[in-house]
């Protein structure tokens, strides 16, 4: 009975460094199958990021050509805003040429400022939760502001519209659209009840004069504040992205 019982302990404790062993296998398996599976997720994830590099390079790329169009449309506008503004003073008004007034007036009245940016590829990522798969914090940082930044602008731009939308209604009211027209349109040279208007007369109305004023100075922010911000941060952003998709 000694013997069978010697025999019986020696059996239980083969049988536990077994299961022991067992188990040991099945935790060093599972760690392995974890450590693999992680690192296809963080090369998946990797592999994300830089798709989603390329395509935001691409996007801000397009943005900045457009802010630098947009730039110059407020530039050319602000210029004409200001000849126009000019012509208050009576001395200015008798002294400028026909063709010269038209170009002003056209300047003032038959343009607007406008900036559509592209941003479908940032929209997904945020909206998706996935801005966190970019490693790089100054870019993750930078875009994440960058729509606030946006609105501001739009904001802006919004007033600039209404303010031009102002001045052409007021323009359209008192003024001939027709003579503005005729200069490069050939069809509207045409013998009409507009003929005896004098588009200088608007230049001798204060309500014109505060109209154009207000225009100027909604302008005057979007080109010496919210442009060259928004240009600043789109700038940033694709220099980021490059150092990112060098390293």
């Amino acid at each position: 009975m000694k013997f069978l019982r010697s025999i019986r302990r020696q059996l239980s404790k083969g049988y536990m460094a077994y299961a022991i062993g067992e188990i040991l296998l099945v935790v060093v398996g599972i760690l392995i199958a974890l450590y693999i599976n992680n690192l296809n997720v963080k090369s998946q994830l990797s592999d994300l990021e830089q798709e989603y590099l390329i395509s935001l390079r691409q996007e801000f790329h397009k943005n900045l050509i457009k802010v630098e169009a947009s730039k110059e449309e407020v530039k050319e506008v602000n210029e004409s805003l200001m000849i126009a503004l000019s012509l208050f003073k009576p001395t200015n008004l008798d002294s400028i040429r026909d063709d010269d007034l038209i170009k002003c007036i056209y300047g003032c009245v038959g343009k607007s400022v406008n900036f559509d940016p592209a941003n479908g590829v940032l929209t997904d990522i945020i909206s998706s939760g996935k801005l966190s798969i970019i490693k790089n914090a100054k870019l993750r940082q930078i875009l994440a502001s960058f729509n606030s930044d946006l609105i501001l602008l739009k904001t802006q731009l919004e007033g600039s519209k209404e303010a031009s939308s102002r001045a052409k209604q007021y323009f359209m009211k008192y003024a001939s659209v027709r003579k503005v027209i005729s200069v490069q349109e050939e069809e509207f040279r045409l013998e009409s009840i507009s003929d005896g208007i004098n588009n200088k007369d608007v230049f001798k109305s204060f309500m014109f004069e505060n109209i154009l004023l207000d225009y100027l100075l909604i302008n005057k922010v979007l080109s010496n504040g919210h442009f060259p911000l928004i240009s600043k941060s789109m700038e940033e952003i694709v220099e980021e992205i490059d150092a990112e998709l060098r390293s």
